[in-house]
């Protein structure tokens, strides 16, 4: 029976006519990121999977070679950064409110 389904669903549904079911149901609300920061939060994966963590200077620092030179300062990547904690379920860590660096957020 689950064969016949699969091979239904393999001649006759197409993703693009569900994308908001396909967005809702299999991304569970998680967004790509564009193209321009893409290999940023690609490389921030990567990155973190090393050690269990990441310094948000080296995070700024590569947004300023990958994405734009302006991407080094803090007001700018400020955004940016929060999109890609959101998006890799990461959290900061630091003293006083300031995040030097970000880990994975465990549940």
């Amino acid at each position: 029976m689950v064969r016949g389904s699969l091979l239904w669903l393999k001649h006759h549904w197409d993703p693009a006519q569900s994308i908001k079911w396909f967005n809702s149901t299999l991304l569970h609300g998680r967004k790509r990121p564009t193209q321009k920061f893409r290999k940023l939060v690609e490389w921030v994966e990567t990155e973190i999977k090393q050690p269990g963590e990441i310094l948000v200077a080296d995070v700024r620092e590569k947004a300023a070679i990958l994405v734009d030179a302006s991407f080094g300062k803090y007001k700018k990547f400020q955004k940016v950064g929060q999109r890609i904690k959101n998006l890799l379920s990461l959290k900061g860590e630091g003293t006083k409110g300031k995040q030097k660096k970000w880990v994975p957020h465990v549940q």
